[in-house]
């Protein structure tokens, strides 16, 4: 008498297995792996993103290095420019006093 008591109870401990309380189970145990899959996707990319920061900061100081000393040399050569602009107004004012005494003495 005693196995057949055993037997349902077996019976209906697979019954629960298999139905509700298996479910349970299974999506306890697949939401426990998916975690554990999530944590180590996170830890991953938490070593790698400081990586990545960095070598754009990097990248980013590089730029702003460059741009500087392009700024410094277009600088430079636009106060050459203004020079030679001076220079070349001078000797325009020197020519336009020379023919305007030219004029002078041919009418004079």
């Amino acid at each position: 008498m005693e196995e057949s008591s055993v037997s349902i109870n077996l019976s209906v401990l697979f019954d629960y297995l298999i139905g509700p309380a298996g479910a349970v189970i299974l999506s306890v145990v697949m939401l426990w792996w998916i975690a554990m899959g999530i944590q180590k996707i996170l830890t991953w990319l938490a070593t790698r993103v400081e990586q990545w920061i960095n070598k754009h900061f990097d990248q980013i100081d590089a730029l702003v290095k460059e741009s500087s000393q392009d700024r410094k040399l277009y600088k430079d050569s636009i106060i050459e420019i203004l020079h030679q602009f001076d220079r070349l107004d001078n000797k325009l004012d020197k020519v336009l006093e020379r023919v305007e005494e030219s004029n002078v003495d041919k009418v004079g």
